[in-house]
């Protein structure tokens, strides 16, 4: 990060290995948070084995169209490996990926400040990235609101929604979640 910070050409490979490889971008840039391991619980995103076929198979799936069910059970990383995948594929710079997140209650959806929430996950992710990784023109006040995050670059964009008898009609998503 040092040496990107000195060099923009430098800087540009880094950008262009984020955003060529997945599996870089969380093992290289992600962090996640393990509230059980403090004061050490911001910890970087290292994936299992197992994990990396996950998020591979999930930005496959979510480039192609195609719908994918995970089976999963606690501490296996499911919300925040497909968070992340949601978030990497936002920030490219080509843009076109607009997503949906939804939880059977609004507060499990987005709560400021409340990690147990998918938009937590989500700005946590982006707020420990470097500087030169954010869309251009990135402002948390201008384009970080309440179940909303907007690419300015692009205008993708991530929302979300609570459980309800019309959830996810009338918007157009790459994924829901």
């Amino acid at each position: 990060l040092r040496k990107a910070d000195e060099s923009p050409e430098f800087r540009e490979k880094l950008r262009a290995l984020f955003f060529s490889d997945p599996l870089f971008a969380f093992n290289g840039f992600f962090y996640t948070l393990d509230v059980r391991r403090r004061p050490r619980h911001h910890r970087p995103f290292t994936t299992f084995p197992y994990q990396d076929l996950v998020i591979l198979t999930k930005v496959d799936h979510i480039q192609r169209g195609e719908d994918l069910i995970e089976e999963k059970s606690r501490d296996m990383g499911a919300s925040w490996t497909t968070i992340g995948c949601f978030v990497w594929l936002w920030l490219h710079p080509q843009g076109g990926y607009d997503f949906l997140l939804g939880s059977r209650k609004e507060d499990y959806v987005d709560k400021k400040g409340d990690m147990r929430t998918l938009f937590e996950k989500a700005r946590y992710l982006l707020a420990r990235l470097p500087w030169w990784l954010m869309p251009r023109g990135w402002n948390a006040r201008a384009h970080d609101n309440y179940m909303k995050l907007v690419n300015p670059e692009t205008g993708s964009s991530i929302t979300g929604e609570s459980n309800n008898p019309n959830f996810g009609t009338g918007g157009r998503y790459k994924a829901i979640f």
